[in-house]
């Protein structure tokens, strides 16, 4: 009988320990981005919109879309015939975003631009959602070319969160608009 349970926890070790590691990488999302680009043809420079100072998240980002930007052979102008503004946030990932309701839809029929996150029994940490916004304006002709938000899960928002959002925005819009 002794063996018999020695076996047992053995086992049950085993299958416990490597799914908790697993399951505190389970945090982390893939970028999913929606967007819509009535379309521009091709261009080269961009006006990149300037955050103030004390917008530490906002300077940030903008770094991280000046390179990004760059990568595709976009330089960044002030004299540009296209305007990129940006918006960033991070909030607690069991916060969504919603439509206002009008007091009659069930939790089934809310309207979610940002779905709430469900906590995971094994998550080692308070998981942060990341949401961006990428706006490229004609500043001739006063419309949208191009207008794009993004999201992403992780742990603690470091400066890979933001390259990874940054990139997948700006390859999006570098695909739609220019078309």
């Amino acid at each position: 009988m002794m063996q018999w349970c020695e076996r047992l926890v053995t086992r049950t070790a085993l299958l416990i320990v490597p799914s908790l590691g697993l399951a505190a990488c389970a945090v982390a999302t893939p970028v999913a981005v929606e967007s819509t680009a009535p379309g521009y043809g091709s261009f080269s420079s961009v006006a990149l919109q300037q955050a103030e100072s004390g917008q530490t998240q906002r300077m940030a980002f903008a770094d991280t879309l000046r390179r990004k930007f760059g990568d595709h052979a976009i330089v960044i102008n002030a004299d540009a015939p296209l305007l990129a503004d940006y918006a960033i946030s991070l909030r607690n990932s069991e916060t969504g975003l919603a439509e206002p309701s009008d007091g009659a839809a069930s939790a089934q029929g809310i309207d979610w631009h940002s779905a709430p996150r469900k906590g995971r029994l094994f998550d080692k940490c308070e998981a942060v959602r990341l949401r961006a916004t990428l706006v490229l304006l004609s500043k001739t002709e006063g419309s949208v070319v191009y207008r794009g938000h993004g999201e992403t899960n992780a742990c603690n928002a470091s400066e890979s969160d933001f390259d990874r959002l940054a990139a997948t925005l700006v390859d999006d819009a570098m695909a739609k608009a220019s078309r």
